[in-house]
């Protein structure tokens, strides 16, 4: 009987420990750690795998990419409120803005369990109220948050040794250099399958990204930031984009934010890791293409 006490109480000093941690390494995170980046850099490039591998940002060289792959825009607002924040000197956001992004299956990017466990322990410390009484009820959020404390526990070693904790250690996304070439292969998979985006003029689109769109388009008014949907470069997207759902989408909704439309940026075939994704040569091409250009594409 002794020894089941013991390991009662072990258990539950245990658990209480994992909740101090926790708490406090939240703490820590949310006030210091620096989300600042270079003076020079005035534009901020947001969003899913698309702007992901899409923008290399040490050739696009006023950009600071912060895309993720498997990111809704829920996890887009929380990011963006801290960079902008913490960097008066951004003038531009450029939002990843396709027809797979706002289609009803992204529900799952928000509330889905995979997604929850895999980018809410980087996150959380980014949360608001209003972002922890949305995922709560969901299945993962707990055992997602009782894994951030690998990631407090960083936090609070570099405080007492005194170490910068920046925005980096999170991993909380960053330009993906794609080393891949499966376009071809990806290519004869929806071949095979049958399985292309039909372009439609009506589609079930998903509440949840809407809903944080709009957050966001209200975020950059409310900090004089310009606001800008950028749609990447995709294969053969005529066929793939969903293009027609985009643009009914986009008129319904956001008609007054500026839309650029890359999707049918010319690459050679050997630019693209698939039908979706740029490799590290098309982004070079592409990311070159953004610095060359810059007064033409953005009017500055």
């Amino acid at each position: 009987m002794k020894y089941f006490l013991i390991k009662i109480f072990l258990f539950f000093f245990f658990i209480l420990l994992i909740m101090v941690v926790l708490v406090f390494g939240t703490y820590f995170i949310a006030t210091s750690v620096s989300f600042e980046i270079s003076e020079d850099k005035d534009i901020i490039i947001i969003g899913d795998s698309h702007t992901e591998c899409a923008i290399d940002d040490n050739i696009f060289l006023r950009a600071v990419n912060i895309s993720q792959s498997g990111n809704s825009y829920l996890y887009s607002y929380v990011k963006l409120r801290k960079f902008i924040d913490a960097n008066p000197q951004v003038n531009n956001v450029l939002l990843s803005f396709h027809g797979g992004s706002i289609t009803k299956s992204r529900d799952e990017w928000t509330i889905g369990n995979k997604y929850i466990l895999s980018h809410v322990p980087n996150h959380f410390s980014l949360f608001h109220r209003e972002e922890v009484l949305l995922l709560i009820n969901k299945p993962g959020f707990i055992s997602a948050i009782l894994k951030s404390p690998l990631k407090s526990i960083k936090a609070v070693l570099n405080l007492l040794t005194k170490k910068k904790t920046t925005y980096k250690d999170l991993i909380i996304g960053g330009y993906l250099k794609l080393d891949r070439d499966k376009l071809e292969e990806d290519n004869e998979r929806h071949k095979n399958s049958g399985e292309t985006q039909v372009e439609k003029t009506l589609f079930e689109y998903s509440q949840y990204e809407l809903n944080y769109l709009l957050k966001i388009v209200e975020l950059c008014h409310a900090k004089n930031v310009e606001l800008i949907l950028f749609n990447s470069p995709t294969y053969n997207s005529e066929k793939f984009g969903n293009k027609f759902a985009l643009m009914d989408f986009y008129n319904k909704y956001f008609s007054e934010i500026k839309y650029l439309d890359f999707s049918d940026f010319d690459l050679p075939e050997y630019g693209y890791g698939d039908i979706n994704h740029l490799n590290f040569k098309g982004a070079e091409i592409f990311s070159r293409y953004l610095g060359d250009n810059y007064e033409l594409i953005f009017g500055k």
